[in-house]
């Protein structure tokens, strides 16, 4: 197994423990939404002016699987639609009152969550960190980079 093999695999199994681990703290709160909807409350408070499209682009599916989520949410009263005046278009999403507890709910636990963590981060020299960091939004951009060649190919056959 080559280096990259090696770390890729390492870093598989840590996101797929913590996010085991987290899926076992979020059931606690919401048994009967899924992760990805509850990603996408926690996603649409943080943000103004949120649609299908940048749905879609935040959590990589298609825009028709993004409205089949919003509309999920909509159905359980989570989310309300909303159009701007200046775009009467488009249709754009808010966190509904119901919405806004669940939310508040939501950030309550990511802060349990970061503080069960805090020792790992708190503990780790800096520039291991900047190193860390550095690696991860370099492959992150790389990715990024293939997938819009692979959105927009200039051929017939996409080559990476």
């Amino acid at each position: 197994m080559d280096r990259g093999e090696q770390l890729m695999e390492v870093l598989s199994e840590l996101i797929n423990k913590k996010e085991a681990l987290d899926r076992l703290t979020w059931r606690t709160v919401a048994r009967d939404l899924n992760p990805t909807e509850l990603r996408c409350v926690e996603y649409i408070g943080r943000r103004a002016g949120v649609n299908a499209t940048r749905l879609a682009e935040a959590f990589s599916m298609t825009t028709g699987a993004a409205s089949k989520l919003t509309k999920r949410l909509l159905a359980r009263d989570l989310v309300t639609r909303y159009q701007k005046l200046e775009n009467r278009k488009e249709v754009y999403f808010r966190l509904s009152p119901q919405g806004e507890e669940l939310f508040a709910v939501l950030a309550e636990i990511r802060a349990k969550l970061n503080r069960r963590d805090e020792a790992i981060f708190s503990d780790l020299d800096e520039g291991v960190y900047d190193a860390i960091l550095r690696f991860a939004r370099t492959y992150c951009n790389h990715l990024d980079s293939l997938a819009r060649r692979r959105a927009y190919p200039r051929g017939d056959v996409q080559e990476y």
